[in-house]
C-alpha cells in the first residue's frame, strides 16, 4: 500500500462549435491519492484513490458574451482501477478503468451570479511502460496511455433556474508519466519502505453534448449545452509505499 501528495498545474478551456474560446482557466491543485497493489493475481493490479482541490483563475465571459473574470473552486476525485502484465524485457502492457467526479464552483462577480457544476466521467484506457534500472537499489518507470470514454454527465444550478442536468460529449484522453523510485524487495525478502517521485502531464478532450432544456419551477424557459471542453493537467508528486513481506 502507498500514499503520495504533490502539486497539480490544471488547465480548462471551453470552446465554441466554431472552435473560439468561451472559457480558459488557470490554477494549481494539491493532490493527494492512497494505493493498494497485488503482485499476487496473474500481472500486477492496482487499485488507487486520488484527490485533488485547488482555485484556478476564470477567464470568460456572461450568457450575454460580456467579458468576465472570476475565480472557481475545485474538488476532484478519481476511482482507478489499473492492471500491467509481467515485465518481458524491461516492457509491459497495461489496462486502466477510471471513474471520476468533477465538483466546480464558479464565484460571483459584481451582479453576476457564480453557480456550481457536478461532472461525472468514466474513462478506460491503453496503456506501455518501460522499466529500466539507472542506479542501483532504483527504477525507472516510463508510461504512456491512450483511451477514451462514453459520454459523462453534468449536474448544475444556474440563477434563477432549476437544477439542469446535461449530457456531455464522448471523450479521449492521453497521458505520459515518469517515475522513480527504489526498486520492489525480492519476494523472500522482510516487509520494508520504499519511496517514489512522479511526474505525469495529461491531455483529455471532452465533446460538447446535445442542449438540454432549462425550467424555472417546471415551465421550459430556455436551453442549454455543455460546449466542447480541453483539460491538460500536469503535475509532480512524492510519496512512500510499504511492501508487506
Amino acid at each position: 500500500m502507498g500514499v503520495d501528495a504533490g502539486v497539480q498545474r490544471s488547465l480548462w478551456e471551453e470552446r465554441s462549435a466554431l472552435g473560439h474560446r468561451l472559457v480558459r482557466e488557470r490554477g494549481t491543485l494539491a493532490a493527494a491519492s492512497l494505493a493498494l497493489a497485488t503482485h499476487c493475481l496473474p500481472g500486477h493490479w492496482r487499485l488507487q484513490f486520488g484527490h485533488a482541490q485547488g482555485e484556478r483563475e476564470y477567464d470568460g465571459q456572461t450568457t450575454t458574451a460580456t467579458p468576465l473574470r472570476s475565480s472557481s473552486r475545485l474538488r476532484t476525485g478519481q476511482l482507478r482501477l489499473q492492471g500491467l502484465t509481467d515485465d518481458t524485457a524491461g516492457l509491459a502492457l497495461g489496462i486502466r478503468f477510471e471513474a471520476e467526479h468533477v465538483a466546480r464552483d464558479i464565484a460571483s462577480v459584481g451582479p453576476v451570479a457564480g453557480y456550481p457544476e457536478r461532472f461525472t466521467l468514466l474513462t478506460a484506457a491503453a496503456g506501455l511502460r518501460h522499466l529500466s534500472a539507472p542506479w542501483a537499489h532504483t527504477r525507472l518507470a516510463l508510461e504512456a496511455w491512450a483511451g477514451g470514454g462514453p459520454p459523462g454527465r453534468m449536474r448544475m444550478q444556474p440563477p434563477g433556474f432549476d437544477t439542469a442536468r446535461l449530457r456531455l460529449g464522448a471523450s479521449r484522453h492521453a497521458q505520459l508519466a515518469a517515475q522513480i523510485g527504489s526498486a520492489p524487495a525480492a519476494d523472500a525478502a522482510p516487509a520494508t519502505w520504499r519511496w517514489q517521485l512522479r511526474l505525469q502531464c495529461s491531455r483529455q478532450f471532452i465533446a460538447a453534448g446535445p442542449g438540454e432544456a432549462l425550467t424555472r419551477n417546471g415551465v421550459l424557459v430556455g436551453g442549454a449545452a455543455q460546449p466542447e471542453t480541453h483539460r491538460t493537467d500536469c503535475g509532480a508528486t512524492a510519496g512512500v509505499q510499504w511492501q508487506f513481506g
